[in-house]
């Protein structure tokens, strides 16, 4: 009689939709690759992980608080390349002597985000401020247009120097320049539009959540599909 191997019964179906599991999956944990079936698969996940940090951090409601992903990257602080600073002052040094004294409509970027977008930020710890680690920043026209539309009085060299004042020594490895352990280096008002304006996946869900308040959350972040860490973050914690 012949045997089929490595099945058993109850596990040879996927345990949310019943379809039948390739011997691959029927190892990857009993869920088919479906995308909604992994999508509950990674729900439960997050959950459990919820439940036992709050067990941790003796939290008596886990369930108040929305959960949330966002990504994560590894790396190392590293004193700033003198190549690196050089490439920036060359870009700053262009742009600030095309904007300087030019006529440019100032588009003053807030000077504190709001809730719950710092909280959010600093448990993900800036991924995607390695974005800007090959393009000066994202500093452009539009930003150092701003920025010099804000202090007429400032000449070309000025400008580069204001910025050039606020690069750190130290900074993540392969980030970008202002990419520090404690968040950008550079005033809100100094920065990209970009680098105030984009939102991952997790801060829109986050945003969504407290639609202008301060919601409860249990921020996760995740690396290659690995759970990294998690954060419950409200106005009575500290993120």
């Amino acid at each position: 009689m012949r045997k089929t191997v490595g099945t058993a019964p109850g596990q040879t179906q996927c345990r949310y939709c019943r379809r039948r599991l390739s011997s691959l999956e029927h190892y990857a944990g009993g869920c088919c690759s479906a995308p909604l079936c992994k999508e509950q698969q990674l729900q439960e996940q997050l959950e459990a992980y919820r439940a036992d940090a709050a067990r941790l951090a003796e939290e008596p409601r886990p369930d108040r608080f929305a959960i949330v992903v966002v990504p994560h990257r590894e790396a190392q602080l590293v004193p700033i390349e003198p190549e690196r600073r050089h490439t920036l002052e060359d870009r700053l040094n262009e742009l600030a002597v095309q904007c300087a004294g030019q006529p440019h409509a100032s588009v003053r970027q807030p000077s504190e985000p709001p809730e719950p977008v710092p909280a959010v930020c600093s448990s993900c710890h800036g991924a995607c401020c390695y974005h800007g680690g090959q393009h000066a920043a994202f500093l452009d026209e539009d930003a150092i247009g701003s920025f010099a539309a804000e202090h007429p009085e400032l000449a070309a060299p000025e400008i580069t120097e204001a910025y050039l004042r606020h690069v750190p020594e130290r900074h993540f490895a392969g980030s970008c320049v202002f990419h520090t352990d404690r968040g950008c280096n550079l005033p809100r008002t100094m920065r990209a539009a970009i680098c105030n304006l984009y939102e991952c996946r997790g801060l829109k869900m986050a945003r969504e959540l407290g639609r202008g308040s301060h919601p409860a959350l249990f921020v996760v972040v995740r690396q290659d599909n690995v759970i990294v860490r998690g954060e419950f973050v409200d106005e009575s914690r500290e993120s």
